[in-house]
């Protein structure tokens, strides 16, 4: 675990595939491997571990989610788009099928399909900004502008800080001739935008010490960075990292569970919590911080196509 926690996917793969070796009808560690296989770009060694565990587990949904990452991060959306399906056919209110199969229909222009699905979707978790967000720039291409400002006026309801939905806002507002709305929203987003290359550009010292390997002394920066700014999901994820990488892991599992809470579109996070609730014996908090780690990995930063 604690060469995936350093991004070293390649050792990370390697260790996974003992373990694999000692359990290998244990579908979590083959997850773990397939993941691991995934981030190392070795596409054909992981799409094997998958197909291999639903051998296995045939009603499995896990493999499935990773097939489909699979096929997304080599551009088969067409390949990814019936996984997704077969995974709702089992499990109809997987939210992260649900959601990266909207995400997957809008990429391949399937506009009324995304719409569909994202309805679904919502019916089951209403407050889910990334699943509005998405909605919205659907709306847009189909010329609901309506519709598209009440699903960006519930995105920054639920999410304040989600820069690009202020950004959509802005646009749409100055279609409509809504110049101080507009006006607002842009100063939003330069605000938001300004503030955050701010705050990765105050991380400099802390990434150079942890670089050098120098954990408790980034601590002391992520710290230092966290008086300044309290409610920065990324310092606390940061600030989790060094304690795991000091060995105080008691420690930092609030500080992670802090981290997503503040921002819970972090992968890197959720990771985190998905192997310290393993190591704890929390299988179900496990399971549910593992699903979210892979309902945003699934799919890249730049998902809106914008």
């Amino acid at each position: 675990m604690g060469d995936y926690r350093q991004g070293k996917y390649f050792e990370a793969a390697t260790s996974f595939q003992k373990a694999r070796d000692l359990v290998p009808a244990d579908p979590r560690v083959a997850n773990f491997l397939g993941t691991a296989l995934l981030h190392a770009k070795r596409y054909t060694p992981a799409r094997e571990e998958f197909r291999r565990i639903l051998v296995l587990h045939p009603d499995a949904v896990e493999p499935r989610l990773g097939l489909a990452r699979i096929d997304i991060r080599m551009g088969d959306y067409a390949g990814a788009i019936p996984l997704f399906e077969e995974v709702l056919k089992k499990d109809p209110e997987n939210v992260q099928a649900l959601y990266n199969l909207a995400l997957v229909k809008y990429r391949t222009a399937d506009y009324t399909g995304a719409r569909e699905v994202l309805q679904r979707l919502l019916t089951l978790k209403e407050d889910f900004p990334d699943a509005h967000y998405t909605l919205a720039l659907i709306c847009v291409r189909q010329s609901d502008d309506a519709r598209a400002e009440r699903e960006l006026e519930r995105t920054v309801a639920l999410a304040p800080e989600y820069s690009q939905a202020h950004f959509q806002l802005a646009s749409l507002y100055v279609r409509q001739g809504k110049k101080e709305d507009a006006e607002r929203e842009q100063k939003t987003f330069e605000k938001l935008w300004d503030r955050q290359a701010s705050d990765r550009a105050a991380e400099g010292r802390a990434r150079e010490l942890l670089r050098k390997e120098d954990f408790a002394g980034a601590l002391k920066e992520y710290d230092r960075l966290l008086e300044i700014t309290p409610t920065s999901g990324r310092y606390h994820l940061w600030k989790g990292i060094c304690l795991l990488k000091l060995g105080k892991k008691e420690e930092a599992l609030p500080v992670l569970e802090k981290a997503v809470t503040l921002d819970p579109r972090l992968p890197d996070g959720w990771f985190q919590l998905a192997i310290l609730y393993q190591e704890r014996g929390e299988a179900q908090k496990s399971e549910e911080a593992q699903k979210a780690f892979e309902a945003l990995e699934a799919i890249g930063e730049n998902k809106t196509g914008f």
